[in-house]
């Protein structure tokens, strides 16, 4: 019970007061001011409580004013940072917050332990994390000082992450994992290397633009190694399981601030904020059961690589409209005439605004060290596809393949070529994004195949339905065996294995297939010939070079 003291003089030791600007000084100094008054309400609501902590009453009360004193810390940060660009600042500002999160923690742990809970710790910051953070910090910032100061941060972050990758290759019986293990570590341990050489240089002339430029460059290089060869699966779980906590808090926090806003609103004449703040819901009320799903599949299936980009995108698409929520509350916060459904509409706001701030930072996380899995997703998800073509052909070897309610032949023609079309683009890009070595874009590309030919194996079984053309199936089967073949090359390609000139192989043989798909349909074949025939007739005639004839020209005239 001596933590609230501790978390008190933290706070007075954040250097609160060095803003000098006047259009934040009175912002700042007022989340300063609700920071100390959660701080005094945590240490009375202590003092109160101490005699009787068993109960599960007085326990609750703790907690809450605990999560209280976090949340204003959270916002005097986020104002501090708005109002300073001075980075030494902001460090400081960062390790007292850390400090007060620690102490907060200590505080709980010590709760659970008077009422004889067993307390598990979980650190939330792993060795991927500090080498993210650290590489932000230095690319971002101008001052040599500061540069350097983070480069030895990093460097200590990878000095345990390469720990961390050695200690897990030593778990694993798999001897090609762990062969992989310690050649991401070599990795990571050279680019080290190259990193600090870089921070030396930069240190001896901090103030030559190309040492530094230098330093920015090896530092995101060593982004780049930690976030896909040396993020090892035991580091991508965690932060899985962080993007969990935190979709599963901001999903909360929405549903709180959509039911403060129902309330709300009835209070208030802003005629026009209002039909915007519940338009606003409703779009952030579509996106929670998504984000509740996704959230629900990873933990159901922890390594399934689908699983997790699954949460990552519902992740994703919950930003924006979390995001409009929180700013629709807090204008329609002054018009609400009930002083107590305003107090609560801005506190719900401030609560969700905190939670998208940290979903957005764990996907952002999840999104850099999971990159890698998308092509793997896209692999899986255009192995299914034969499985699907297997049913398909089966029906309608057994004549039970019937047309979908509204698919006709000429409709489901169309829509074979158009989707035929859009493997093919989507092939293209796969080709561009691989060639340049791009893994991000190659994951979307990768994922925008998978769904192409997902469509264009829909618009197979209309074909073979609606005209009894089973040949069609087996054609689109080798398209999905060509693609499956592409992905696997790309995959190669990215991780340096393959070579370009077997991607290009692997990209025509699908080309191809696709045309034979094509092919298949009634009459198009006759017609893709004679218009190959016209073109080169027409090839001819613009030449101009005529063979000589032996008869005149009114003769063939009348033919």
């Amino acid at each position: 019970m001596m933590k609230p003291p501790e978390i008190k003089v933290n706070l007075k030791d954040s250097n609160f007061y060095i803003f000098t600007n006047f259009f934040y000084r009175s912002t700042v100094i007022g989340a300063a001011s609700q920071c100390a008054l959660a701080t005094s309400q945590l240490v009375a609501c202590a003092r109160v409580v101490a005699p009787t902590i068993e109960s599960p009453a007085c326990r609750e009360q703790l907690e809450a004013a605990c999560r209280e004193v976090a949340k204003a810390v959270t916002v005097l940060v986020e104002v501090c940072n708005d109002a300073s660009d001075n980075l030494h600042l902001k460090g400081d500002l960062m390790a007292a917050a850390k400090e007060v999160s620690r102490s907060l923690t200590d505080l709980l742990d010590h709760i659970k332990l008077c009422s004889g809970e067993r307390v598990v710790r979980i650190s939330d910051e792993s060795p991927v994390e500090h080498v993210l953070v650290a590489t932000d910090i230095l690319v971002s910032s101008s001052d040599p000082q500061e540069m350097i100061r983070q480069a030895k941060a990093l460097g200590q972050a990878t000095a345990e992450l390469i720990k961390s990758i050695k200690g897990e290759a030593e778990r694993h019986e798999d001897s090609e994992i762990q062969r992989r293990l310690l050649a991401a570590a070599k990795q990571l341990a050279d680019a080290t290397a190259k990193m600090v050489e870089a921070a030396r240089l930069c240190a001896s002339s901090p103030h030559e633009s190309s040492h530094q430029d230098a330093l920015r460059h090896a530092a995101e290089e060593l982004r780049d190694i930690t976030t896909t060869t040396a993020n090892t699966p035991a580091m991508k779980r965690r932060l899985i399981q962080r993007l969990e906590q935190c979709a599963k808090q901001a999903a909360h926090s929405a549903t709180q601030c959509i039911s403060a806003a129902q309330s709300a609103t009835t209070y208030s004449e802003d005629i026009e904020t209002k039909e915007i703040l519940i338009q606003d819901c409703q779009a952030v009320a579509e996106q929670i059961p998504r984000l509740v799903s996704g959230v629900k599949n990873t933990l159901a299936n922890p390594d399934d690589t689908s699983a997790q980009l699954g949460l990552i995108e519902a992740s994703e698409k919950f930003l924006e409209p979390g995001t409009q929520v929180a700013s629709s509350a807090r204008n329609l916060q002054p018009s609400v005439r009930d002083h107590a459904s305003g107090q609560h509409l801005s506190k719900c706001s401030i609560s969700l605004t905190h939670s998208i701030h940290e979903l957005r930072s764990a996907a952002q996380r999840a999104r850099d060290a999971c990159g890698g899995n998308e092509l793997e997703s896209a692999l899986e998800a255009v192995k299914n596809l034969r499985s699907v073509l297997s049913d398909t052909k089966r029906a309608a070897d057994e004549g039970t393949l019937r047309p979908l309610p509204g698919e006709t032949e000429d409709g489901c023609f169309k829509q074979l070529g158009s989707t035929s079309n859009g493997v093919d683009v989507a092939m293209v890009q796969l080709l561009s994004a691989v060639t340049q070595g791009n893994n991000t874009y190659a994951g979307v590309a990768g994922r925008d195949t998978a769904l192409a030919l997902g469509e264009f194996t829909k618009s197979v079984r209309g074909v073979a339905a609606t005209s009894r053309n089973p040949a069609v199936i087996d054609c689109a089967d080798d398209v999905i065996v060509e693609s499956i073949r592409l992905i696997e090359e790309a995959q190669r390609t990215l991780q340096n294995i393959g070579n370009q000139d077997n991607l290009y192989s692997s990209a025509k043989r699908l080309k191809l297939q696709l045309a034979k798909t094509q092919d298949c349909l009634p009459g198009l074949k006759d017609i893709n010939e004679a218009y190959e025939t016209i073109t080169e007739l027409r090839q001819i005639l613009d030449v101009g070079e005529y063979p000589p004839a032996s008869r005149p020209y009114n003769y063939f005239k009348t033919i």
